[in-house]
């Protein structure tokens, strides 16, 4: 049984140590590559006295974050994605909230952070000395699976950020889901498209880690050319994606789908925008045998609460569903009375179970207003009101 997140990668890392688990296209790793690079830089971070604190990582999208955030996790910290090409205004607010002068990056990014009054933890550095074993194995037991993994920043309707608090517990249950849900193994390659900082890439680095799966991280230039990443797609032989739906929709609306071969997708699943049926329908007559998901959740939730396959057939006005619950987590739709709606009544969507953050990192008073006490229970237990309409 796992007990903290980077067992996955222990198990993995041993099962296949010579199995490349990521690569940009710049940097391969394999998977013993992968674990030692990131307990090398986790040593270091043990001997600067940092633990159970934020550590913010900063990078172009590539092997080097996941490497740093496996590092992180393994160094009993919890870990921020901070997006490189952010004004550095909304950076310095990120650095205020969590109060933290440590970030992992590289020469290219040093001067933009040295502003921020920061400990700069170069990575090139970092990864020069051997990992102490047995440091790693004291600071390991001292780490709990109710621990924080990550902090991660979004606005939502607001231009402050809000620095959304993740446990490692329901990053695992989450995991644990995908790979029985989706039936995720070693021989998957996973096409990652979301940033770092965005929460659908959660799915993508840690079925890796879990499953032995190799982690293509496609270079960003790709997604402005349909027709090439296509032709990426078909290279890598990329068998599972998860992609915002903005992207399929492009992809379909170039009409460049029926000459494609991309007979080696498999897994479809899509997040964080609707997909409207219409260029779906297109996406399954291309590849009638493949399994489309339609994913539903806010990051407050752990990447995603409902998750719908797609084997119905639906007219192309049609609204795709939502779906039902994911993982151990449930959701309630109340009604502006705080009560059950009943029939077709529309209501708020609200979730509970163990899929929910801990709030928002160091904002009390945000995080009060939408993680509230459940009005239909008895018992203390807490609820994400997500604001959303459903019916």
């Amino acid at each position: 049984m796992k007990r903290i997140i980077t067992d996955y990668l222990e198990e993995t890392a041993t099962r296949f140590p010579n199995k490349i688990a990521l690569t940009d296209g710049k940097i391969s790793l394999t998977f013993a590559e992968f674990r030692r690079k990131s307990r090398q830089i986790a040593t270091c971070l043990i001997k600067q006295k940092i633990f159970h604190s934020p550590v913010a990582i900063l990078f172009d999208h590539g092997v080097e974050t996941v490497v740093a955030i496996a590092a992180v996790a393994y160094s009993g910290n919890f870990y921020t994605i901070v997006d490189s090409k952010m004004p550095l205004p909304r950076m310095k607010k990120i650095f205020d909230t969590l109060n933290t002068s440590d970030v992992i990056t590289n020469s290219n990014f040093i001067s933009e952070v040295s502003n921020f009054g920061t400990d700069i933890l170069n990575y090139d550095k970092l990864s020069e000395d051997e990992p102490d074993e047995k440091l790693l194995q004291d600071v390991a037991r001292k780490i709990n699976y109710m621990d924080i993994l990550y902090v991660l920043f979004t606005s939502g309707s607001t231009s402050t950020p809000k620095g959304v608090t993740i446990g490692q517990r329901s990053v695992m249950e989450y995991t644990d889901w995908v790979t029985n849900t989706f039936k995720v193994d070693e021989n998957e390659n996973l096409g990652n498209q979301a940033p770092f900082y965005f929460d659908n890439s959660v799915l993508d680095i840690y079925q890796m880690m879990k499953t032995g799966a190799t982690l293509y991280i496609i270079p960003r230039s790709l997604f402005m050319f349909p027709a090439r990443l296509l032709e990426y797609v078909s290279a890598k032989k990329i068998s599972m994606i998860f992609w915002v739906p903005s992207v399929l929709i492009s992809i379909a609306n170039c009409g460049i789908l029926e000459n494609a071969d991309i007979s080696c997708l498999k897994k479809i699943l899509f997040a964080g925008e609707v997909m409207p049926n219409k260029q779906l329908n297109q996406w399954r007559k291309k590849l009638p045998t493949a399994l489309f998901a339609n994913l539903y959740g806010p990051t407050e939730i752990t990447v995603d609460c409902t998750y719908y396959i797609v084997e119905h057939k639906f007219q192309d006005n049609e609204p795709l569903p939502i779906g039902i619950p994911c993982h151990d987590g449930d959701v309630l739709v109340l009604n502006e009375s705080d009560e059950l709606v009943q029939g077709n009544e529309q209501g708020e969507l609200c979730v509970r179970g163990s899929s929910l953050a801990y709030g928002y990192y160091n904002n009390p008073q945000k995080t009060v207003e939408v993680f509230v006490q459940n009005p239909t229970s008895n018992y203390p237990e807490i609820i994400y009101r997500t604001g959303d309409i459903v019916h």
